[in-house]
């Protein structure tokens, strides 16, 4: 088969195809699963239009086996479509010159890397910012992957506490029970109440998401300048001596430098986030924390790391760390402080 292969996936075989929303941009690994589903039917269409030429009687079951390998084959699968579902060509085009983009942002920091410029820091974080949502919107209008798939089960459960449902014993979904912390249900109320508004909302939401995964970009670019900020000395004038103290600039390095154009060049990595999982969420909230945290302000590090302990409980990992540098650099009363804010809040 050749490159009309998009085209068959378009047009099907007389409608024996599954919906689009299902099967496109999803590898099935195994042609098992196909054989199960479709064998039976695809054997009754062969009878229709095809007659036995050789008597053969195993005619009809080869030409069902033929179709359903090729249903299978993740050779033709699109695997994502942007606006147009009727031409995958112009998508896969679409898709290459981004993954392109990524490559010369990636060649750019090596070079730059390599010849010693140093952007400045203020520079460089906005214009990642900037620079990975322009890239990442383009998945806003990816109608194969509209969403993740535990995206309804979030729509479904956080509708039960919009309608005022309060025991989380009794939140529930076509995928089963809640099994997150309910803090991440109270961000997709919001969503909730905006699908009932407009038939749009799953790419505005999506949307958001996305500006979520650029500002993940965007903290950690900024811990990156933070952590390999070079170490220097000023003068300070205090009476008859002068005074030495030391201080960190975060002004310039290219190593967060690098760290920031890997981050853009990563291909996958804004596809993924389109999905719509609370782990977005979480990963912002702990990447504040962070963040705050190494800049001398642990309480407002506690209150972030809190908040992302509300979206999934695996943030819990990070208490040890947390807690020790919060005791080792500012002391028992700050540490006791944080310990009211994650129980209270």
């Amino acid at each position: 088969m050749n490159e009309q292969g998009y085209e068959y996936l378009a047009n099907r075989i007389e409608d024996t195809r599954w919906p689009d929303h299902f099967w496109m941009g999803r590898k099935m690994p195994v042609t098992m699963y196909w054989y199960f589903s479709s064998w039976a039917y695809m054997k009754d269409w062969c009878y229709e239009h095809y007659p036995n030429p050789t008597g053969n009687p195993h005619f009809y079951d080869h030409c069902a086996q033929a179709h359903v390998n090729e249903k299978a084959n993740p050779m033709w699968v699109p695997q994502i479509t942007f606006w147009d579902l009727n031409d995958f060509n112009w998508s896969r085009k679409f898709r290459e010159y981004e993954f392109k983009l990524a490559d010369c942002l990636l060649y750019l920091g090596v070079i730059l890397n390599v010849t010693g410029v140093v952007i400045p820091r203020n520079v460089m974080v906005v214009f990642t910012f900037w620079m990975n949502l322009g890239m990442a919107s383009m998945y806003t209008f990816d109608y194969t992957h509209p969403y993740g798939i535990d995206y309804i089960a979030y729509l479904q459960q956080a509708s039960a506490v919009f309608k005022g449902e309060t025991d989380y014993t009794k939140l529930s979904s076509n995928q089963g029970p809640c099994f997150y912390p309910a803090g991440h249900l109270y961000h997709y109320i919001a969503a909730f109440w905006l699908h009932k508004q407009t038939e749009d909302a799953v790419y505005i939401i999506k949307f958001g998401h996305l500006v979520i995964h650029s500002l993940v970009v965007y903290f950690v670019v900024k811990i990156s300048y933070a952590y390999f900020a070079e170490e220097k000395y000023k003068k300070i004038q205090g009476g008859k001596k002068e005074k030495v103290e030391k201080y960190y600039d975060e002004s310039r390095s290219s190593k967060a430098q690098m760290i920031a154009f890997i981050l853009l060049a990563a291909k996958e990595d804004r596809m993924y986030w389109s999905t719509m999982y609370n782990d977005e969420i979480m990963m912002l909230y702990m990447l504040i924390a962070i963040y705050v945290t190494i800049k001398n302000q642990p309480l407002w590090g506690t209150f972030w790391f809190s908040m992302a302990l509300g979206i999934k409980a695996g943030v819990i990992l990070l208490i040890p760390g947390l807690l020790g540098q919060i005791q080792y650099n500012h002391g028992t009363f700050k540490l006791l402080t944080a310990f009211v804010i994650i129980i209270g809040f």
